[in-house]
């Protein structure tokens, strides 16, 4: 039977505490060589095996031996398995879920105008979009863009293209090789996670 662990995180009190915790994180720099010789050969395309972002990424930090037990583990288990026999487990695939794309040198290239919530225009020059891709069919309609070639993901959100030409409500440009998070919740899907 699966089991629910009880794992916090320590609540960010002051500004300068925050961005040691986020710097900690690798959120703006990679691990160094001794940090990364571990993982280092098992970064790269996910479609080979590989995985996504650092060592010191929260994707990839595995909870730590000894993380009690929550109170109500049981409690929540059997009333997870309650709903799944009686509505089923819906995943949602059809749409809340980013369009994912791999990209090489050889995909056509186009800006995206960036339309954001601050009411600022910005432009992303030369992202490499294929000519078949379709977003999320969501109002969300996320769309993800995966450049192993370059270690490159574009994440973007309210992604739409009219008349030939790409917009978005945000996107955001993570190294493969980071954290997979930006601080303050500035990612396509607001939590700051790639």
């Amino acid at each position: 039977m699966p089991t629910i662990y009880r794992y916090e995180t320590p609540l960010v009190v002051d500004q300068a505490r925050y961005n040691q915790l986020i710097n900690r994180a690798g959120y703006f720099t990679t691990p160094t060589k001794a940090q990364s010789k571990i993982g280092e050969s098992m970064y790269g395309d996910p479609r080979l095996g590989k995985r996504l972002y650092n060592d010191l990424s929260p994707f990839n930090i595995p909870l730590p031996l000894g993380i009690p037990q929550h109170a109500n583990s049981a409690n929540f288990i059997s009333r997870l398995t309650t709903s799944i026999q009686a509505q089923g487990c819906n995943v949602a695939l059809g749409e809340y879920s980013p369009t994912v794309y791999f990209v090489d040198n050889g995909t056509p290239r186009a800006d995206v105008t960036l339309e954001g919530y601050d009411g600022t225009t910005r432009i992303m020059r030369n992202v490499p979009i294929p000519s078949h891709a379709v977003v999320d069919p969501s109002d969300d309609a996320h769309m993800c863009i995966l450049d192993m070639t370059r270690g490159i993901e574009y994440d973007f959100f309210g992604m739409a293209k009219t008349n030939g030409v790409w917009a978005a409500t945000w996107g955001c440009v993570y190294p493969t090789t980071s954290s997979g998070f930006l601080p303050y919740g500035l990612s396509a899907r607001a939590t700051g996670a790639a």
